[in-house]
């Protein structure tokens, strides 16, 4: 299954690497524009209601520091990725050693919030890497489908999320946010390789392990990046398509994994869904945008942006 297949009109196309010295197969032609020395690609996409993975990949094309499709782009938000995952690991143990029960809504809340800041980065590098998230996830999506043994000591096992699985893994259509929750409401649990073969009703993790998978997946992302921007060190040296797209294939993969196992965690740890991940991230991300507090280094935030 190709993970950049052209989905049409209504599909999200990633765009090409700004890079002179890198040639790729994959993307479209993106105009950045810059307001308040931020950049953006095509404004006019900024989007209130977020429906769709495609959606809200779009819309986290907004408000960044660097030039999409850059290298620098790509180290920034690296280093915010491995500072995201670490802020949330904390902010998950802050909740559930939680002895203060009338502040318990606003541990969830910083968890909560925490989630939607590993997602929003792992999109951005998606997206300065030419990939695309809807497709890499349908991928993913029939790995697992395969991987899995729905046989229990030679007695078939039916698994309530195996159609709708199947279903999101197969379809022409943009993936929808309230599909990712369904189906791990239904049972569904992303592991550490969709080929493990093991028994459905044993296969759960603990949550911390969980949150080690999104640290496994920080440094297999800034090994992919780094190797398909060859570290920015050879401007004067071609980088092929093979070895670019390829590694966009790779960093396509491993964001898909990020986003399962975002929606996993907040499904078991707070009983929400990715929906209500992405629309706290989307809300945040917004104001610090327009306060120009995107990050710590840019001064004393206020209360709502933190």
């Amino acid at each position: 299954m190709d993970t950049f297949i052209n989905k049409g009109q209504e599909g999200y196309h990633p765009f090409v690497t700004q890079e002179p010295h890198i040639l790729s197969n994959l993307g479209r032609v993106a105009a950045t524009s810059e307001v308040n020395s931020l950049f953006y690609l095509n404004p006019e996409r900024v989007l209130k209601n977020v429906k769709t993975i495609s959606d809200y990949q779009e819309w986290a094309e907004s408000g960044w520091k660097k030039p999409q499709g850059t290298y620098e782009a790509a180290t920034r938000f690296i280093g915010k990725l491995f500072e995201e995952v670490d802020e949330l690991k904390q902010a998950d143990e802050i909740f559930i050693n939680n002895d203060d029960k009338q502040n318990e809504p606003a541990y969830a809340h910083e968890l909560l919030s925490e989630l939607g800041d590993v997602l929003w980065c792992a999109t951005a590098l998606a997206s300065n890497s030419s990939a695309d998230i809807d497709s890499a996830i349908k991928k993913r999506m029939y790995d697992y489908l395969m991987g899995l043994n729905f046989e229990i000591d030679g007695v078939r096992v039916t698994v309530p999320w195996r159609g709708l699985h199947g279903k999101i893994a197969t379809s022409d259509s943009n993936i929808e946010l309230s599909e990712i929750s369904e189906v791990i409401f239904m049972g569904f649990e992303p592991q550490p390789s969709t080929a493990m073969n093991l028994d459905y009703e044993d296969s759960e993790l603990e949550i911390f392990q969980h949150l080690d998978l999104l640290s496994c997946f920080s440094f297999a992302l800034r090994s992919a990046i780094e190797q398909q921007y060859n570290y920015g060190e050879t401007e004067n040296i071609y980088i092929m398509p093979d070895l670019y797209d390829g590694r966009a294939y790779i960093v396509a993969s491993l964001v898909s994994e990020v986003y399962l196992n975002i929606a996993y965690i907040a499904n078991k740890r707070l009983g929400l869904s990715l929906a209500d991940v992405i629309d706290v991230n989307m809300a945040k991300i917004n104001a610090r945008i327009e306060s120009q507090r995107v990050d710590k280094t840019d001064g004393k935030r206020s209360v709502n942006l933190l």
